[in-house]
């Protein structure tokens, strides 16, 4: 098995690395959709505004950055008559889980 890790190193170590910068608003929501898997805005935006105050378009702002980074993709399902759209977090995501701190200060560099 160690063959196999050195070998895959040593191919991906010329690749250049993606990185990605976080505020702390997208990093909570980054951190709550890979812990907890696909949800809606509002939920995201209870579990942001749990550890900071939101301005007006914060959050949307950090979605769509979220989105166009690919750190997340939409799902629309359909509740009674009306879609309802959800979130949910892309493989990349769910490798930034455990280096993303529990309360983010500043906006934060992360390589993927």
């Amino acid at each position: 098995m160690a063959i196999f890790g050195n070998l895959r190193r040593l191919i991906n170590r010329d690749r250049p690395r993606e990185s990605v910068e976080l505020d702390p608003v997208a990093q909570i929501a980054v951190r709550y959709l890979a812990e907890y898997g696909s949800r809606t805005g509002a939920d995201i935006e209870r579990e942001v505004s749990s550890h900071r105050t939101l301005y007006d378009g914060e959050l949307d702002e950090a979605l769509s950055y979220l989105l166009a980074a690919g750190l997340a993709e939409t799902i629309l399902q359909l509740t009674s008559a009306q879609a309802e759209t959800f979130y949910a977090p892309t493989k990349k995501a769910r490798s930034l889980r455990n280096r993303i701190p529990l309360e983010p200060r500043g906006v934060t560099e992360f390589y993927l």
